[in-house]
């Protein structure tokens, strides 16, 4: 398996969940409702999928580069565990540095973590709620 030169999400976190949604609707990118819930929000993009997320709730879940700000992660949403372990397992060999795994809450929802060597943030997740469709891009409900 190769680790795909693409990723489904671009996962930001955000102090005000509501200020930043409303901000992103009068831009004009497409509100995901049937996805997004109360501590998230997510866009439907033309390449990928925009998540906002509450920062301080997803603090035990995800890891944020540079904390108090809101810098990115790029998600990518693979069709199994073994998958986002697989290219988890794969960026750390190339020179990545891994930095956490985490079983989901509740869900059979399976998240690795790893850095390039410049720090920035990448997540391999697998989701049976939002799985990859055709050329890995994720499809979600309207």
């Amino acid at each position: 398996m190769s680790v795909y030169p693409g990723f489904s999400a671009l996962t930001c976190a955000v102090g005000d969940l509501g200020a930043a949604t409303r901000f992103y609707e009068a831009l004009g990118f497409p509100l995901s409702r049937g996805a997004s819930g109360a501590q998230t929000s997510w866009f439907a993009l033309e390449t990928c999928a925009l998540l906002l997320r509450e920062r301080a709730a997803s603090a035990a879940t995800h890891v944020w580069p540079m904390r108090g700000r809101a810098a990115p992660i790029l998600t990518r949403h693979l069709a199994s565990a073994r998958e986002a372990d697989e290219a988890a397992r794969k960026w750390v060999e190339a020179g990545g540095r891994f930095l956490r795994a985490r079983g989901g809450a509740g869900r059979a929802v399976f998240r690795t973590f790893v850095a390039d060597p410049e720090g920035l943030v990448f997540e391999f997740v697998h989701d049976p709620a939002l799985l990859p469709g055709p050329q890995g891009r994720l499809v979600l409900p309207p």
